[in-house]
């Protein structure tokens, strides 16, 4: 059962209706009840269907929806994330039939093509397909194109050869990173990589480009994010782009590489409270966004218009950040790719008080809690979660935010989801208390208890958005906004 189960909950909401339709195209009786079986596994209630039909009948019926499926999932993967791959291949498989039936010219002319696509995605396996189709027809050509052709072969294959010791390595780190984050040590990020490089025989040139100096700050944002602290995050690897930028590596190949990797260290300065840094490096990817037609400008415009107004935010300019947020939301993106902004909006809002606009854009959060844990992470659905309990409680909700905080607590009992979150069950403790009794933030008591209740960390150490939920809670205490707090917190 576990296979069609993570293929259903991997579906999107439109492809739940597409899949529907899918199958409703392929039945060709009217008493097939693999619709019925789908839509329960939905609400989580196949147990009725299964004790209607019998385990067997059940059973048979379980093994071809779920091929089905795997069909349709497949079909759609393809049309939406495999495009190019799949550009390339239908290419290649054509030229070959060509050439099957000698036509050379034109086989030739579409394997070019598909060489140039291949080039364009630094796609070393299909180029390396492409260049082995061509070199087994090769003795049609005069010498000089032949003399070219093997050139460009072997250093596809060195590159083929190269990119597999560059995956393995990063496989190496990152198994290394979870062992040292999950026994809650720290790392010395270059000096893994510099052992595991030398492991590989990985020169320092084929190491720090721009692919691998993006994943290795996707280690670096990790650590930052599994370990609550950011301000630890060793960026050692910055001063290397600098090497990069403008020299051969600086192409149209490498330039999604680029982008993501400038987005990461603009996170991880955001993360840790430098927010002037965090925008020179966003200014960086807007550039490179910019570059050969804009290739990727749509691609990563929410990524970008998202962490510029938080940064904004936090420096003072709300209204400019929720302009900026407000303007890429009014285009034309699929709805979830728009978690992010929206979650920004909300709590942007919700610090200057505008209440009611907050839960509008809350409201378009209908998802369950296991759905965004599982497609946005635990750390996002903890955030989400506590704004929405602190806006239902400065609304007045209180029946809701007593069931929002009861599923809250069951969780903390039954998961390990938030050990790395110390914190959590003390400040569900003090809204409890500030429910049943909203004037004891006022008391002496209750103030000293909060500043004794936890091990504050020195302010740059902090969590950013921990520390946004706690001005919530000190703006009661001290009478002002949740914003003028948090921005005093920020400063102090």
């Amino acid at each position: 059962m576990l296979l069609i189960n993570d293929l259903v909950a991997v579906l999107s909401s439109q492809e739940h209706d597409n899949f529907i339709k899918y199958l409703k195209a392929r039945n060709r009786r009217h008493d097939t009840r693999n619709v019925d079986l789908f839509k329960k596994l939905l609400a989580q209630k196949q147990t009725s269907l299964k004790n209607e039909l019998g385990q067997n009948a059940y059973a048979a019926l379980k093994k071809r929806l779920s091929d089905n499926l795997l069909d349709f999932l497949s079909l759609s993967t393809v049309e939406k994330e495999a495009t190019d791959e799949i550009g390339i291949i239908r290419l290649l498989l054509v030229a070959r039939k060509l050439l099957g039936h000698e036509r050379f010219k034109s086989a030739f002319h579409l394997l070019k093509k598909a060489e140039l696509k291949a080039e364009q995605i630094n796609h070393y396996s299909l180029l390396n397909e492409i260049y082995q189709t061509i070199i087994e027809n090769s003795y049609l050509m005069d010498d000089e194109s032949h003399n070219e052709l093997m050139v460009k072969f072997e250093a596809n294959r060195d590159e083929l050869v190269e990119q597999g010791k560059l995956n393995a390595a990063y496989a190496v780190v990152k198994r290394a990173y979870l062992k040292v984050e999950r026994a809650g040590e720290q790392i010395n990020l270059n000096e893994l990589l510099t052992e595991t490089y030398q492991r590989f025989n990985i020169s320092e040139e084929r190491g720090y480009n721009f692919k691998s100096l993006f994943q290795i700050a996707q280690l670096a944002d990790f650590s930052g994010a599994s370990s609550r602290n950011y301000f630890s995050v060793d960026t050692f690897f910055e001063e290397k782009i600098e090497d990069l930028v403008g020299g051969k590596l600086d192409t149209e190949k490498h330039l999604v590489y680029h982008i993501d990797l400038l987005y990461l260290l603009s996170n991880i300065y955001f993360r840790k409270q430098q927010f002037e840094k965090s925008l020179t490096y966003l200014n960086s990817m807007h550039e490179q966004m910019q570059r050969f037609d804009s290739r990727y400008y749509q691609e990563k415009q929410l990524q970008y218009v998202t962490l510029k107004s938080l940064n904004e935010n936090y420096l003072g300019k709300p209204d400019f950040a929720l302009t900026q947020l407000e303007e890429v939301l009014a285009a034309d993106h699929p709805q979830e790719k728009l978690l992010n902004p929206l979650l920004c909006k909300m709590m942007i809002l919700f610090q200057q008080n505008q209440l009611a606009e907050a839960k509008s854009i809350l409201n378009q959060f209908s998802r369950t809690d296991q759905w965004y844990e599982k497609h946005q992470g635990q750390e996002w659905l903890l955030y989400k979660n506590f704004a929405e309990i602190l806006l239902h409680i400065d609304l007045n909700n209180l029946d809701y935010v007593d069931s929002r905080l009861s599923a809250m607590k069951r969780k903390l009992k039954s998961s390990k989801t938030f050990e790395n979150h110390p914190r959590i069950r003390v400040f569900i403790k003090w809204i409890d208390k500030y429910i049943q009794d909203p004037s004891i933030v006022k008391s002496d008591n209750f103030k000293a208890e909060v500043e004794n209740s936890i091990e504050w960390k020195p302010k740059e150490e902090e969590d950013i958005f921990m520390m946004t939920f706690y001005a919530w809670l000190k703006s009661k205490m001290v009478g002002k906004g949740v914003y003028e707090v948090t921005l005093e917190l920020l400063v102090m």
